[in-house]
């Protein structure tokens, strides 16, 4: 199910990318992980934010701003699986 983001589901987001960057971003510095973990809760507010859940539990979000995909992180343990639809 497709859902709107609320400010206070920022911490799920949080691991959601922290799940998804330490698993897909292997050219990512460690220095540069935690500079973007420390900003990204500022950039949240620049994009429309939608989250995708699975069994009651957001997997995953969308951050959109000007017609453009800007984020998109899936967290690991739902990588490369169907998610069903509601």
């Amino acid at each position: 199910m497709i859902i709107e983001i609320k400010k206070t589901d920022y911490p799920i987001l949080m691991d959601i990318w922290g799940s998804a960057v330490l698993n897909t971003h292997d050219f990512l510095k460690q220095e540069d992980f935690l500079y973007y973990k420390e900003h990204l809760p500022a950039y949240f507010q620049y994009v429309a934010l939608y989250g995708c859940e699975q069994d009651g539990r957001l997997v995953g979000f969308i951050g959109v701003a000007e017609n453009n995909i800007e984020m998109l992180f899936i967290h690991n343990d739902y990588r490369k699986k169907v998610l069903a639809r509601s």
